[in-house]
């Protein structure tokens, strides 16, 4: 049985995970060593950068915000010949743009960026398929620009959905003092929205995936009308994929 929780032991990330050992609905699985979602990789220590490179990782997508990368740089950028992208997702609210009219909720998020940023992805999902090395994808948390990618790898695996919606869950527990401190600081500041928008993450997901599966069907539909070629989708399965 696949543990959606599995985080590897570092010294700093806590919510760092191998998308491997997932069950497929062909009977395969998801192969180990060939992609590791992550919260902040400003938190990876010297050690964390050695351990990491020593598991395989040649290439990190950080998704973050030009702000929060200025603030707090990714520590794999520069480390050895670790390939780094920066892939902006979720601009608006993670670039210290003031007040920003949130969503109700994390759904809407997902979503938009499922439609919005196709573009992004398409490049990104160009990246990974010619990536021989380990693909380690992050955000600040690990779990809503994180999640959403590692959502449509795992569809395109031929990953239940049930073990995505797993997947996704496990951050929360990860993460679960980080949030707990968010959740008071929301409360402190009478941020009433965020917290409303924050709650039932289960169903954040669940709804995502309803939508996604009523309006693309597959994963290979919609990397088809993003634009990747055969060529991408075969190279990206055959990462996934044992």
């Amino acid at each position: 049985m696949p543990r959606a929780n599995y985080a590897m032991n570092l010294e700093g990330p806590n919510n760092v995970r191998d998308l491997g050992g997932y069950p497929t609905k062909d009977g395969k699985s998801t192969k180990w060593g060939q992609f590791l979602r992550s919260d902040n990789p400003n938190k990876i220590t010297p050690k964390d950068n050695e351990d990491l490179y020593a598991y395989g990782v040649r290439m990190n997508i950080d998704l973050r915000s030009d702000f929060e990368c200025e603030q707090q740089p990714s520590n794999l950028n520069g480390y050895q010949d670790v390939k780094y992208y920066n892939f902006m997702m979720m601009d608006n609210m993670n670039s210290n743009q003031g007040d920003i009219k949130l969503p109700d909720t994390m759904a809407e998020i997902y979503i938009g960026l499922i439609q919005d940023a196709q573009e992004r992805y398409k490049q990104i999902f160009e990246l990974i398929a010619a990536e021989e090395g380990c693909v380690l994808f992050n955000c600040t948390a690990g779990r809503d620009r994180t999640g959403t990618t590692a959502m449509l790898l795992l569809k395109l695996a031929g990953v239940p959905d049930e073990w995505i919606v797993e997947d996704y869950l496990a951050t929360d527990w990860n993460i679960r003092e980080d949030l707990k401190k968010m959740m008071e600081l929301f409360k402190d500041r009478g941020l009433d929205d965020s917290m409303k928008m924050m709650e039932n993450p289960q169903k954040a997901i669940e709804d995502t995936i309803e939508f996604f599966n009523t309006t693309y069907g597959t994963m290979e539909n919609y990397l088809d009308i993003i634009g990747c070629s055969t060529d991408v989708v075969d190279a990206l399965k055959a990462k996934l994929v044992e």
